[in-house]
């Protein structure tokens, strides 16, 4: 690491022995503050459009980033506490149950296996040939073919940790091999690309993995902990993406392409929301937020129940009450 990183762990270490609030931190005391930090540094990102932070030299002299480093680091800080955590105060360093070291290298490791068609197996950047062939859509097809390989091989029952570990290596492995010599769309016996088995895996819909259809349609891998609405996204994007969208199918709006085709559940006329930009929407969602708090109801809490029952595939979620 740099010895701009290794000053920042030996400081927090410090603080670790000797300073009695930082001694007495769990994880679990720091939980809301990893999530408070993250916002922090959104709200800083989000206080400019992407044009706005492409014109870097104004942004260098304006202070945007000096400002976005700022609340960077504070992300920084709670991984490096975190680690600092792991260990009792006053216990060596080598009894610490992860070092920030340990998250560097899986977190290198993991962008190595997931990106084959950019990486070597090594790390470095393939050929400028290899690269010229590469498309966004194939990147990312591509890491989720390996993404559900680990998902998959972590599904299954080994004798111990180290096997288990073992297996999520060797399908990484063996799927970014494959990804780094062959194309994504070219087909598999089954007539699929492998691109698309990897897509139709994330789904959920493999045979044997875990979490699959009756446990998490097709929404593995979205943080349990998330925001309410944040999470509401994440399964409706995780849901487009899918070969046929789950909600179009199970709870269709008017504007979807099959809404109102299955019997017994037409779809509901939500017209034109006449939503102009984001500003418009906003306040929308704050009304219905407005209205949920005087009738006495928990907005957050009602969304959150409403997403976790769609990720167990009850699909009466979404449906609104029948009068009568």
């Amino acid at each position: 690491m740099s010895e701009s990183v290794d000053r920042l762990v030996a400081v927090v270490e410090a603080l670790r022995d000797h300073c009695p609030w930082t001694a007495a931190l769990t994880h679990g005391d720091l939980a809301e503050y990893l999530v408070e930090e993250a916002y922090e540094a959104v709200a800083e990102i989000e206080a400019r459009d992407a044009a706005a932070w492409a014109d870097v030299p104004a942004r260098r002299a304006d202070g945007a980033y000096s400002a976005l480093a700022a609340e960077l680091g504070d992300v920084l800080f709670q991984v490096v506490l975190h680690a600092a955590v792991s260990r009792p105060p006053g216990a060596p360093v080598s009894s610490a149950g992860f070092r920030v070291a340990d998250a560097a290298d899986a977190l290198t490791a993991k962008m190595i296996r997931r990106n084959p068609l950019v990486l070597t197996p090594e790390g470095a950047p393939r050929s400028a040939e290899e690269l010229a062939r590469v498309t966004p859509e194939a990147v990312e097809l591509a890491w989720e073919e390996v993404k559900a390989q680990e998902r998959a091989a972590a599904g299954e029952t080994a004798s111990g940790e180290a096997a288990q570990a073992g297996a999520v290596g060797a399908a990484a492995d063996q799927a970014s091999e494959r990804c780094a010599h062959d194309s994504p769309h070219v087909e598999t016996s089954h007539g699929e690309s492998r691109a698309q088995r990897g897509v139709r895996e994330v789904a959920g819909e493999t045979a044997g993995q875990a979490g699959g259809p009756a446990s998490d349609p097709g929404f593995g891998g979205i943080p349990a902990r998330l925001p309410a609405l944040a999470a509401a996204a994440k399964v409706v994007d995780r849901a487009a993406r899918q070969p046929a969208d789950p909600l179009a199918r199970h709870a269709p709006l008017s504007g979807d392409p099959d809404s109102g085709h299955r019997a017994g559940h037409a779809a509901p006329d939500d017209g034109d929301p006449g939503w102009g930009d984001e500003a418009a929407l906003g306040a929308e969602l704050f009304a219905l937020v407005r209205r949920a708090r005087a009738a006495g109801l928990d907005p957050e809490r009602a969304l959150r129940g409403t997403v976790a029952r769609v990720r167990s595939g009850d699909w009466d979620a979404l449906r609104p009450p029948t009068a009568g």
